[in-house]
């Protein structure tokens, strides 16, 4: 335990919670480990993350937190792992409604959901939804005052849609509805009663590697895929590694293929 929690560098403070974390994955309540994703999960660095998107929203243990497009409520689970307990997942695909002490998943959509809330999500799921506008607008009348919003999404322009066009991965149609520009979102925001005080890009090797299979044919779930099975793909690891220096360095020069835009309500 001592080891791998010094390895994602959790807070002295957060020790025990974080110990409460790893017994619930391993006790397998919050990932099942398919394709291999849990060993993913506990490798990527997610608290890590995660504890940061909460900083950059100056967001504390008891604030009401909103994840929209919550899929399985990985990040939420987190969370209420670490100590958040006034947390809400909302999805229209989940299977079935989920209620926790601290935790609930609802099945569904933004615009059928009631309340108020500190921190609004959306992690990789802005682009999925129909009517940004209409979207953006009613996060916003559910934020109080001074309240944040997180939009993860892939964004234009960026070097990989510029160097593979149709083929760049991020383009995912028909799930991707729209690709929007940093720009676009900080006028988008304005008519929103929002404001964009914070540009994070992360983009990672999948940009890469995912459009060159798309170039290639190669379906990202497919079995010869990286995602699903890194030692029959067409990929060496010291590939990756080169495609990961890539990505830091695009990221450093503000242009990656997705960042993290965090809002504020004015």
């Amino acid at each position: 335990m001592k080891r791998v929690t010094r390895a994602l560098h959790v807070p002295e403070s957060d020790l025990p919670l974080a110990a409460s974390f790893f017994a619930i994955i391993d006790s397998k309540l919050v990932f099942a480990p398919k394709h291999g994703k849990l060993w993913n999960y506990m490798n990527c660095g997610m608290i890590e993350e995660m504890l940061g998107f909460i900083g950059n929203l100056d967001g504390e243990r008891r604030s009401r937190i909103l994840d929209v497009g919550c899929g399985p409520g990985y990040q939420l689970r987190i969370l209420r792992a670490l100590g958040f307990d006034r947390l809400v997942g909302i999805d229209p695909f989940l299977d079935a409604t989920v209620s926790q002490p601290g935790l609930v998943l609802r099945r569904e959509s933004l615009f059928e959901l009631s309340g108020h809330f500190d921190i609004v999500f959306f992690n990789h799921s802005f682009e999925h939804m129909p009517s940004p506008r209409s979207v953006l607008r009613k996060a916003s009348s559910m934020l109080c005052e001074g309240g944040k919003c997180l939009i993860r999404t892939p964004v234009v322009p960026c070097h990989s849609w510029r160097l593979y066009r149709e083929n760049w991965v991020q383009l995912d149609p028909p799930r991707h509805l729209f690709v929007p520009s940093v720009r676009g979102l900080q006028e988008l925001a304005h008519g929103c009663a929002l404001r964009v005080y914070r540009v994070d890009y992360d983009s990672t090797d999948l940009q890469f590697w995912g459009s060159e299979q798309n170039a290639r044919g190669i379906p990202l779930k497919s079995t010869s895929s990286f995602l699903l099975s890194p030692r029959d793909s067409i990929f060496g690891a010291r590939q990756i590694e080169v495609y990961k220096r890539m990505a830091a360095d695009l990221n450093l020069r503000g242009d990656g293929d997705q960042a993290a835009i965090y809002l504020v309500k004015e």
